[in-house]
């Protein structure tokens, strides 16, 4: 199974040109663990994702202190 990693502070509008292009360099399949720091920035984060063609289900959403373990 291939993984991406990607720790960011944000995931806005600015940053998804960077996703897209990263997403072209992988495989369809790839796992995609995203950090959040709170309940808002996980669905928003969630909503970014899937808005450039992740699969949810090929996305796992975690608190920034569980992604770090």
């Amino acid at each position: 199974m291939i993984r991406e990693y990607s720790i960011y502070k944000t995931l806005s509008k600015v940053d998804l040109p960077y996703f897209v292009k990263t997403q072209a360099s992988v495989k369809p399949n790839a796992h995609w663990k995203v950090s959040y720091y709170g309940d808002g920035e996980k669905s928003t984060h969630e909503n970014a994702l899937t808005s450039i063609n992740i699969p949810a289900m090929n996305m796992q959403l975690l608190a920034i202190d569980e992604l770090l373990k």
